[in-house]
């Protein structure tokens, strides 16, 4: 099977301290591989060097078969990568609409994947919000809109930096649901998430993360 995403001797940390050590990690296509790992134990910090927000130390990524080591986060957009970051870190003067017309602009066009009407029917509750600034909207509903957002750029690439959190059980259901269906018909997807129960549900394959290397290892696939 392909890999959508191989990484080797990834290392990567902040101000001297190491936090990632000589990492390896496939993604073969067209799965969803979850990621699991105590508080600190550098699952956002692999998703950050892997989207160019960190400059690992050392390493080589592949996205896709291409060499993607050290690019800055806006190539690795436009080649097809996106994350949904923990904090949500949405644009708060902008409005709920005006963040999907974004989206939709800036997406990979003649690729699978929703549409605003899409990803209205997965939340509702943003339908009722589409004149709303995004900081006037709940810690909930800014989650939303970050998967939204990300969902209509129709990434062959998707990382998920614990999507979850802050949504109701429902919509929490109908996104577990949805991520299989992404990842088999144009999507792979990387998941950062804290419960065990969820991620084995959702995944393909779960992996630990600790002492900067993950267990057990996530296969030799070549890039």
């Amino acid at each position: 099977m392909t890999a959508a995403l191989w990484v080797r001797g990834l290392s990567a940390g902040y101000a001297g301290s190491t936090v990632l050590r000589g990492l390896d990690l496939d993604v073969p296509a067209g799965t969803v591989l979850a990621l699991l790992g105590r508080n600190g134990a550098g699952k956002t910090t692999l998703l950050h060097a892997l989207f160019g927000l960190l400059r690992p130390t050392a390493g080589t990524v592949h996205v896709h078969g291409a060499d993607a080591t050290g690019l800055a986060t806006h190539r690795l957009a436009r080649s097809g990568m996106a994350l949904v970051p923990q904090g949500r870190r949405v644009f708060a003067p902008l409005t709920v609409a005006e963040h999907l017309t974004l989206a939709g602009r800036r997406r990979r066009d003649g690729r699978p994947g929703p549409d605003r009407a899409d990803v209205l029917a997965l939340f509702p509750r943003l339908g009722d919000r589409l004149a709303q600034r995004a900081d006037r909207l709940s810690g909930g509903e800014q989650q939303m809109l970050a998967l939204a957002r990300a969902l209509l750029l129709r990434p062959r690439l998707l990382l998920l930096d614990e999507p979850f959190e802050g949504l109701a059980a429902a919509v929490t259901a109908r996104v577990a649901a949805l991520l299989p269906e992404l990842a088999r018909a144009s999507a792979t997807v990387l998941l950062v998430e804290q419960r065990v129960e969820l991620a084995t549900a959702v995944a393909d394959r779960v992996t630990f993360l600790a002492d900067g290397k993950l267990t057990p290892p996530t296969g030799e696939a070549p890039p």
